[in-house]
């Protein structure tokens, strides 16, 4: 049997020598066997690059989902603190009403007098400003949740379309066909030439 070996400077696959005895149909069978060796190498290669490339898409469909569920319970979140919070500023303008209108009534003034109204009034605007600021900036901060969760949504739909359209038997074919046609033309291409052994194995598979 023909043996490879390495050159002495640059390291590189050269032809051994063949063994004395060494028959045309013996070198065939050793190159023809290097060829398919080569192809399903290739095919098996591809068949693991496309399984890893659709696993990694469904990897970060999953994790899309998992985002856009975070983004949509901080959203939740925010909404209900915003409530809460808008619920405590009204909550104290009615007590500093409260308050305002006990001092006034303690001081002898009448409540039903301007001065008492134009006060009691102003508390109410301010109260009411005060609750429609803390309502804007929780709608505001609860819109930008609300369209981080589409984008993880829409993210993770993009990822399972990918990962549906990676076919890793088809990958594999492909490359076994592309390989197998390389390896025929250079067979062909090879066609009663001589050399030794190694020399027609690594013709075969283009070195």
């Amino acid at each position: 049997m023909s043996v490879f070996s390495k050159a002495g400077g640059g390291g590189g696959l050269v032809a051994a020598p063949a063994p004395a005895g060494q028959t045309p149909e013996g070198m065939s069978q050793i190159a023809n066997l290097a060829g398919v060796a080569g192809v399903l190498g290739a095919g098996t290669g591809a068949w693991i690059t496309a399984s890893n490339e659709r696993m990694a898409m469904r990897f970060r469909a999953s994790a899309g989902d998992i985002n856009a569920r975070i983004a949509e319970l901080a959203a939740r979140s925010t909404m209900f603190a915003g409530q809460r919070a808008e619920q405590a500023v009204r909550l104290r303008g009615a007590q500093t009403g409260a308050t305002q209108r006990a001092a006034f009534a303690a001081s002898g003034m009448d409540l039903a007098s301007d001065t008492v109204m134009d006060v009691l009034a102003a508390t109410r605007l301010t109260t009411d400003v005060d609750a429609a600021t803390v309502a804007a900036n929780t709608a505001r901060e609860a819109w930008g949740h609300r369209v981080q969760e589409v984008g993880h949504r829409g993210d993770a739909a993009m990822a399972r379309v990918t990962a549906r359209n990676i076919s890793p038997l088809m990958h594999a074919g492909t490359t076994l066909l592309t390989e197998a046609a390389r390896v025929g033309r250079r067979w062909r291409a090879l066609e009663g030439t001589t050399g030794t052994s190694d020399q027609l194995v690594l013709d075969a598979l283009g070195f």
